[in-house]
């Protein structure tokens, strides 16, 4: 019988790591909301990913979380068991998507490794990253370290429920669209499109710069002429969403500080924030090249965890050593 569990898990597995959602191009993209966007198959029309909207840490039999914080003046040591689910209000858009064409049909992402992070700036030195993760409803363990000043910081946070803000994040893999086409961009008309729709905002978001494009290939200021396929295809929309950001913006991350470009590859282009650099307006020439790609992409997906029980049980959970 071992035998026979081991061998449904494996082909699970296998089946989950072997998914090809095409990354670059989710349906409802022009959404903010990213939470409810859906990534289709690279060959089967009729099938997409999404991944879950949520986490939450898991209770024990009698009631308590499985959660516990040890710490000292110098040093924090805590491990959480957390599983994903997708809140009512996800599983009624899901229902709403698949009602549209009864040929559709969904699967989670392919998970590849999963991490529990807070999203305050790093209060936690070093987390646990579990390999090729776990599906919807399973649980999954994780542990983290603190160092320093931290380790008091979070045990103080961890007594406010609102201080303390959790991530379940995991990396999917998959492909960006096959593109083959030639692009056009009139630098010098896109850079002026972008100033006067700054206005009084000191950033862009993603999904503002991926809106702006779409004007600019509507009223031809960006020409798109491919060799096959739609030119207002999501995977064109991004590649001159990219270039553009390379040639006119600086990503920045949670505190508004630049990044480098390099670790911005890290992040999903629609979290992201974008500052505009100055240029010389009588230097921008018309941009004029080819490209044909299909690459892999990796992508990084976090959805919150409840805190509140620790809060609830802190007396249980968190423990403070004397040296």
């Amino acid at each position: 019988m071992k035998g026979f569990l081991f061998t449904i898990m494996y082909i699970f597995v296998s089946l989950n790591l072997q998914a090809r959602p095409v990354l670059s191009s989710p349906v409802g993209s022009r959404s903010t909301d990213i939470r409810v966007q859906l990534y289709p198959d690279h060959l089967d029309r009729n099938l997409f990913y999404y991944f879950s909207d949520s986490s939450t840490l898991v209770y024990d039999q009698y009631g308590y979380p499985k959660f516990s914080y040890t710490f000292t003046p110098d040093f924090g040591y805590f491990s959480a068991t957390v599983k994903r689910e997708n809140s009512k209000h996800f599983q009624s858009r899901l229902k709403e998507f698949l009602a549209v064409d009864n040929k559709r049909r969904i699967a989670h992402l392919p998970i590849y490794t999963s991490s529990l992070e807070s999203d305050d700036g790093g209060l936690v030195d070093s987390y646990f990253h579990a390999p090729y993760g776990a599906p919807i409803g399973a649980e999954i363990g994780f542990s983290g370290e603190t160092k320093g000043v931290k380790s008091i910081i979070l045990a103080q946070a961890l007594k406010t429920r609102n201080s303390l803000r959790l991530q379940n994040c995991y990396n999917t893999k998959g492909l960006s669209d096959h593109l083959d086409a030639s692009i056009i961009i009139k630098m010098k008309e896109t850079y002026k499109e972008f100033n006067a729709r700054l206005k009084a905002k000191a950033w862009f978001f993603g999904t503002d710069i991926k809106t702006i494009v779409r004007k600019l290939i509507q009223n031809h200021t960006i020409i798109i002429k491919t060799n096959g396929g739609d030119s207002n295809d999501e995977g064109y929309i991004r590649e001159v969403s990219n270039a553009l950001v390379k040639k006119f913006m600086t990503p920045l991350d949670f505190k508004n500080t630049s990044i480098d470009m390099k670790d911005s590859k890290k992040k999903s282009f629609l979290d992201m924030k974008f500052k505009m650099n100055i240029q010389n307006i009588s230097k921008l020439v018309t941009v004029n090249y080819k490209i044909q790609k299909r690459v892999e992409m990796e992508l990084k997906r976090c959805s919150p965890v409840e805190t509140g029980a620790i809060t609830e049980f802190y007396d249980e959970v968190v423990q403070k050593v004397e040296l």
